[in-house]
């Protein structure tokens, strides 16, 4: 994609123009995701043991496939939904001789399917290939990543794992249709809304989980099972009856707080005033929430770093003096009181819940640094060090395990009491990425991640449009949070990290096209 390096030369005559982040279509969508949901939770507790689920996983897939076929725009929304909502992707699934089919894996293949057929009847071949003309960064990565493969079976990786490894990166070829159909100017205002609703639910979703393990009933046990078996999260008891809710989906939380609120302090202020900005703030609150609900120092480290990248953008870019400055910190800080409370309301309101007045016990239970889920991470270093060291320059393939001693309790058990555990995932995100690819692996993932961070910089000097520019301070600063957290829990190279770096493309092309108003 050609970003220009000049300016459009409208100057400041040119008409302001919102991004418009709400549309009366969004309660519609957040209507339909929570019949989705009900429709899973029903289906998992009245038939746990039938073929019911498989059946609504045919019919949805079917569906899918039919809508892609008449407008294949619709399906790529339909895959952009699941994955705001979807977490792990199994809130439906299909069970073939207790082999489970995630309905991520089912929407990748009619969606795709779709695809193709639409770019054979539209002849639209040379989308592609100028595509990967002007990215030729992602060649390099998918160059770096068929490496990968072929030193897996040279050192002799076991195939299952290098299948499992490997399978997420698969979700990259949906850059193609997603690039390729979605390039008019209205397509940015869909998406945008489009994912207020995705992350306004997921948002909803870890409240209510909140509430419910906090108010335990009968229900309890069916509610925990579906919320872990269909792949939405974890949940901890903390103390008491309060639990620690967690959901590998809440990076869109962080993600789409930073984009949220970078557009509101960034955008212009009492010239620039719109009438959403106050629902948005409320998105903003209940991103917030659920970033401190989840109780991730991982998710923490993002918050924090971007925050700071924030400020700091403030300072050097927008000349935010001191008063200015102070008063988002302000805000920032009465955004998480006002957070803090809305959790103790949740955990405390109407009556049977945990009786629970001390929020600020999250943090400190959470910061404490012999709790053993950070023992066990710190416990990977020693001996993911020695395997880098076999094969740094290249890595050892996709599938590498490497064994470690861990002293968390689900691996510490009676028939392992010295808690030795071999595996092919491990929390330092970027270490993985040296283990298998190796350095020269490494560097065409950051060849990609300096590429989109160097084009919605060109995109913010060249713009003169201001809501443009401040959506583009939040996209920069939603990917600096999804980078700073992968090197703890890691995102980019699994579909929920890699479909904010499609995202990222998408925007790009669509923001390069011109004036949001033409």
């Amino acid at each position: 994609m050609k970003i220009r390096a000049k300016a459009s030369g409208k100057g400041e005559n040119m008409k302001q123009f919102d991004i418009q982040f709400f549309s009366k279509n969004q309660r519609t969508i957040l209507l339909f995701i929570f019949l989705l949901e009900m429709v899973s939770f029903l289906t998992f507790l009245f038939t746990p043991e039938t073929p019911a689920m498989s059946y609504i996983f045919l019919i949805l897939i079917g569906i899918t496939f039919i809508i892609s076929l008449i407008n294949i725009k619709y399906g790529l929304f339909i895959v952009l939904t699941e994955l705001l909502i979807g977490s792990q992707g199994y809130l439906f699934f299909y069970n073939f001789n207790d082999n489970v089919i995630s309905i991520r894996i089912g929407l990748f293949c009619v969606v795709m399917l779709a695809w193709f057929i639409w770019l054979i009847r539209s002849n639209s071949y040379r989308l592609v290939y100028d595509f990967f003309k002007n990215n030729v960064e992602l060649l390099y990565l998918a160059g770096v990543l068929l490496m990968g493969l072929i030193s897996a079976f040279v050192f002799g990786n076991e195939l299952r794992n290098i299948f499992f490894d490997f399978n997420n990166w698969i979700f990259f070829l949906y850059i193609l249709p997603f690039v390729t159909v979605l390039r008019k100017q209205k397509h940015l205002n869909e998406i945008v809304q489009l994912i207020i609703v995705g992350v306004s639910a997921l948002a909803v979703k870890s409240l209510a989980f909140l509430f419910l393990f906090s108010h335990p009933s009968e229900m309890i046990g069916s509610i925990y099972s579906w919320g872990r078996d269909t792949g939405f999260g974890e949940f901890t008891v903390i103390t008491g009856n309060l639990y620690r809710i967690f959901s590998q989906g809440q990076i869109w939380a962080i993600v789409i707080f930073f984009v949220s609120i970078g557009y509101l302090i960034f955008k212009g202020t009492k010239e620039y005033r719109i009438k959403g900005n106050k629902y948005l703030s409320i998105v903003v609150l209940l991103l917030l929430t659920t970033i401190i609900l989840s109780l991730s120092r991982s998710f923490w480290v993002g918050l924090f770093c971007a925050g700071i990248v924030l400020l700091l953008t403030g300072i050097f870019f927008y000349k935010f003096r001191v008063k200015a400055v102070s008063l988002i910190v302000l805000k920032l800080g009465v955004l998480i009181l006002i957070s803090f409370t809305l959790i103790t309301l949740v955990i405390n309101f109407p009556v049977g819940g945990s009786s629970f007045t001390d929020p600020s016990s999250l943090i400190t239970k959470r910061l404490d640094l012999g709790e053993s889920a950070v023992s066990s991470r710190w416990s990977q270093l020693p001996a993911l060090g020695r395997a880098i060291g076999k094969n740094p320059v290249f890595g050892s393939g996709w599938g590498t395990t490497v064994e470690y001693q861990s002293h968390d309790p689900r691996i510490v058990t009676e028939e392992n009491p010295d808690g030795w555990y071999t595996t092919y995932a491990f929390e330092w995100g970027y270490l993985d990425f040296v283990l298998k690819i190796g350095i020269v692996g490494v560097m065409a993932y950051l060849f990609v991640f300096y590429k989109i961070l160097s084009r919605f910089y060109i995109l913010w000097k060249t713009k003169q449009d201001h809501f443009y520019r401040a959506l583009v301070v939040g996209l920069i600063l939603g990917f600096i949070a999804l980078l700073c957290v992968h090197g703890f829990t890691p995102y980019l190279n699994h579909p929920l990290g890699i479909g904010y770096i499609i995202l990222c493309y998408v925007f790009i092309q669509l923001l390069d096209q011109g004036e949001i108003n033409k």
